[in-house]
């Protein structure tokens, strides 16, 4: 494969604005990027109406842990799993994951420290060789899981990239404020998550009897000096914005409140949402709707959470009423910012990785055609030339039903 890689399209999507223009990637890296369509003699691939975006950057998805552990009781090879989503991950458009990892032992939920630091030393050796995404891991730390800080220290020590989110999903606080809500979701998902209203009060009365700030600011000590990325989880109230932002806390995942959200970017946090919530048109437990945090410029970043597709579904919903780089910087330069990523990734500029997709706009959903890491093409619908440019056009009306025609190989 050569070093060179020169793109041209009629919508690429720059940090500012949108124009047709032409970037070239050498060497991983990008080096020019200018205005104007395609240069006679340049050997390269022709998207012609195809945006062409930098590659998303989730700061946020739980679906590792699925992949591994499908089941109560049944664990799968991390190996496997990393590939299997990697292949996922690229067709939603994310070239940087960052796998939610919980810290935490959860019986119901099989979830446990061991399992935690098991599934993140997977993701930092087993990612490089079996994927093509930056499989990076946000630690999530449950704060009333007082056992196993050091195990926690070790991993965030270990981590190329450094990122622990705050966690407290006790009953009546965070995304679980509404305890009858709280016990409305637990009993739709049925199996050993439906238990009474009672018991969920109960077990809400236990865990708060502990308190989840004691001894917090020693933790955050030692993790500042690891030069860790901070982030509180489902901030609900100003009073626990407030103290998570005097203990250093730089970044609010999730607010489930607008008073909240509100009160983190005027103390000069970061503000995150998740891209099902925005998608959806609400929160699934009746919190924020993300939808009024982007119309009221409250909104930094977006992540996929649970569902990876819904990232590049919120950039073209916000699109039309926001513009296309506008909505475009929320999946790749503000993330990027927020954990100090952007010297090197989330924009089409001079500089930057060669990471960088393809997006058939035109199409009901928006797909992703074509995905470039550091400049190596990973993933392709597309049909090569005889002249070796690929013409990554809109599909004629057959192939609209019944997908792209496939080459036939050619008698050796």
């Amino acid at each position: 494969m050569s070093d060179r890689v020169i793109l041209t399209s009629d919508a690429v999507v720059g940090p500012d604005q949108v124009f047709a223009g032409r970037v070239v990637v050498e060497n991983g890296c990008i080096t020019e990027v200018t205005k104007g369509g395609h240069v006679r003699g340049d050997d390269g691939v022709e998207l012609g109406p195809v945006c062409l975006l930098p590659g998303l950057i989730d700061l946020h998805n739980d679906g590792l842990e699925q992949q591994i552990n499908p089941r109560p009781a049944a664990r799968f090879d991390p190996a496997v799993a990393l590939l299997h989503f990697d292949r996922q991950l690229l067709a939603g458009g994310v070239t940087t994951e960052f796998h939610a990892v919980y810290f935490a032992d959860v019986a119901r939920t099989d979830r446990s420290m061991a399992g935690a630091v098991a599934t993140a030393s997977a993701v930092r050796t087993l990612g490089p060789r079996v994927g093509f995404v930056d499989h990076q891991v946000l630690h999530r730390w449950e704060l009333r899981n007082t056992t196993g800080l050091e195990q926690l220290f070790a991993a965030l020590e270990a981590a190329q990239v450094r990122y622990l989110s705050l966690n407290d999903h006790v009953p009546g606080v965070g995304q679980y404020r509404n305890l009858p809500t709280y016990s409305a979701v637990r009993r739709a998902l049925g199996g050993a998550s439906a238990v009474s209203e009672e018991v969920d009060e109960q077990r809400a009365a236990e865990l708060h009897r502990i308190d989840p700030t004691a001894g917090l600011s020693d933790v955050l000590r030692i993790v500042q000096e690891l030069g860790v990325a901070i982030a509180s989880h489902d901030d609900d109230t100003i009073e626990h914005v407030e103290l998570m932002h005097a203990l250093g806390v730089r970044i609010a995942e999730f607010p489930v409140t607008f008073e909240a959200a509100r009160r983190a970017r005027e103390l000069g946090m970061l503000v995150g949402g998740g891209a099902p919530n925005l998608v959806r048109g609400g929160s699934l437990t009746g919190n924020l709707n993300v939808g009024e945090l982007a119309e009221t410029a409250l909104l930094d970043y977006l992540c996929s959470d649970y569902y990876v597709p819904a990232l590049l579904a919120a950039v073209f919903q916000l699109a039309p009423r926001h513009g296309l780089a506008a909505a475009t910087r929320l999946a790749t330069l503000g993330p990027a910012a927020a954990i100090g990523l952007d010297e090197d990734r989330g924009a089409i500029a001079p500089g930057k990785r060669g990471d960088l997709i393809a997006v058939r706009a035109d199409s009901t959903p928006p797909h992703v055609t074509a995905v470039w890491v550091n400049g190596c093409p990973v993933y392709q619908i597309g049909v090569p030339t005889t002249s070796g440019v690929v013409r990554l056009a809109p599909p004629r009306d057959s192939e609209r039903m019944n997908g792209p025609r496939m080459p036939r190989r050619r008698p050796s």
